[in-house]
């Protein structure tokens, strides 16, 4: 069962130091305590339970390896749904792109394909815009900081965010909504 309280919460980020220093027994209750929601987690993403048991089992795995480099910067909770949820999206890019190369190595037409070009002033104004937005989202309080990324950036359904932050949907909602018109006015001039 997942910890989800605040006294959880502190058991959590214990686990994190004693795992950054090498405690394989912190290590193994994180791996106990989450195992099972990340597997039903991921499968939900990949359909196939071999696959989702690999993709935890290597979010875990690199955990370890990193284990010394670890900072947890929300939650252990949220490090460990996003790092799962992003191997399993690279999983799915992958298998997407391998797909489409077979698909093409069966068709005889070789035709490259040319990007278009942007205009370098085009370029500098989404740099800039770019720029205005990562500020924006870092100027966010924690908790809105949090819910937005993993809404908008992660693309978590709000109970899958309420699930990861141990919060009801209902907070989710109210966070997005902080965020979302701190965002607008944050962002006003270019929204004009």
């Amino acid at each position: 069962m997942c910890p989800s309280d605040t006294h959880d919460s502190d058991e959590e980020l214990a686990w994190a130091r004693r795992i950054r220093a090498g405690d394989a027994s912190a290590f193994e209750s994180l791996f106990s305590a989450y195992y099972a929601s990340l597997l039903r987690f991921t499968f939900g993403y990949v359909k196939a339970r071999s696959v989702a048991e690999e993709l935890v089992q290597d979010t875990f795995f690199h955990l370890w390896l990193q284990r010394e480099r670890w900072e947890v910067r929300e939650t252990v909770r949220a490090f460990l749904y996003t790092a799962t949820r992003n191997r399993a999206l690279n999983w799915i890019r992958r298998r997407a792109m391998e797909q489409r190369w077979a698909d093409n190595a069966d068709d005889s037409t070789d035709v490259a394909f040319v990007p278009r070009m942007e205009r370098a002033d085009e370029r500098a104004q989404m740099t800039e815009l770019d720029a205005a937005i990562h500020a924006a989202i870092d100027r966010l309080p924690p908790r809105c900081r949090e819910t937005f990324v993993l809404s908008r950036q992660h693309h978590l359904s709000h109970e899958q965010i309420a699930d990861v932050m141990g919060i009801s949907v209902k907070t989710v909602q109210e966070q997005m909504g902080r965020a979302l018109r701190a965002l607008r006015h944050s962002l006003a001039e270019w929204l004009e």
